[in-house]
């Protein structure tokens, strides 16, 4: 099944290519911020994540 894409797709994955953050190890500033999500939200889970054009993946969790 083809996904539904945005028209600002290819600059918005462009720019997340050039940023080289794919595969990095955790960093506390990401942490930080997802578990400022998850206190604001009230959840006791929270990701930062990232999408590309094939695959999704998580910067920072907390509570999985």
């Amino acid at each position: 099944m083809k996904r539904p894409t945005h028209p600002g797709d290819a600059k918005r994955i462009a720019t997340l290519d050039a940023y080289d953050i794919l595969d990095t190890p955790q960093e506390a500033e990401f942490d930080e911020i997802t578990r400022l999500a998850s206190h604001i939200c009230q959840t006791p889970i929270a990701m930062v994540s990232l999408v590309t054009a094939d695959r999704q993946w998580f910067k920072s969790r907390i509570g999985v």
